[in-house]
């Protein structure tokens, strides 16, 4: 992905694992989109304190989806970040 990471860090494993992921990777120059699938969290300030840990790099809002949602949805949402 020219410009940008396909990643996916242990968010169900807590807030200090997502901030050691961010951390650990250079994200200078990528647009960065975080999303999880959850039964009922919320993304609270996971953006907020994602663009503070990745210098340069421009975090999106992001998205929840429900813990049952289809890849279809999912890819639909997918494409609109490619």
């Amino acid at each position: 992905y020219p410009g940008g990471v396909k990643a996916k860090p242990p968010f169900e494993m807590g807030v200090a694992n997502l901030d050691t992921f961010m951390e650990a990777y250079n994200f200078r120059g990528k647009t960065v989109v975080p999303f999880v699938t959850s039964g009922g969290s919320q993304l609270g300030d996971s953006a907020k304190n994602m663009q503070a840990l990745s210098s340069g790099a421009e975090v999106m809002a992001g998205k929840r989806f429900s813990a049952d949602v289809s890849g279809k949805e999912l890819a639909a949402w997918a494409l609109e970040w490619i």
